[in-house]
């Protein structure tokens, strides 16, 4: 965590996150719930909720909620409870995600597009989230690259964006 606590000093410190609404929505264990935090801390609204309810631990949840975030998981809850959580989150109205797999972002596409129209930037954490970002953005057009035609597929984050083997050019998510 002393990365974490390093990038809140020198650069969250700024207020540049005050007042922003950040989703939350990965693995719920100790390690995410320190980043939920130090969120909160910089200024943002933080609301979570897991991208896997069997890797939600409730205790971590527990905790979140006790330091003022809004948490919508709950260890081992069936495939609608979890849906019904994530759109609980998209209801929120965030205007930032962080999204492990794409879980919050596929559904609010789907079943909250005026939401998902709204969103300011979203970051993927893995390479099978961020292709399903990726094909999402070709089929829609939601998020596009200046330079689109040389874009060959999507990296780990949808605002990374692979423009030739080996070379990479950071690309923020835009409408």
């Amino acid at each position: 965590m002393p990365v974490l606590h390093r990038l809140l000093g020198e650069r969250l410190g700024d207020g540049s996150l005050r007042g922003k609404r950040i989703a939350v929505v990965v693995h719920l264990e100790a390690k995410t719930a320190c980043l939920a935090l130090a969120l909160r801390d910089a200024g943002a609204e933080v609301v979570a909720a897991g991208s896997n309810p069997l890797s939600t631990q409730d205790a971590v949840c527990a905790a979140l909620v006790e330091r003022g975030i809004d948490v919508h998981a709950r260890h081992g809850v069936g495939a609608e409870e979890f849906t019904s959580d994530l759109l609980a989150v998209a209801d929120t109205r965030p205007q930032l995600v962080i999204d492990d797999g794409c879980e919050l972002t596929r559904r609010m596409a789907a079943q909250r597009p005026e939401l998902y129209a709204e969103l300011e930037g979203i970051s993927e954490g893995n390479d099978h989230g961020g292709s399903r970002a990726f094909a999402r953005s070709r089929r829609t057009g939601v998020f596009r690259s200046r330079r689109s035609r040389r874009t060959t597929r999507a990296a780990s984050t949808c605002s990374t964006i692979r423009t030739a083997p080996g070379r990479r050019r950071s690309q923020p998510c835009s409408r």
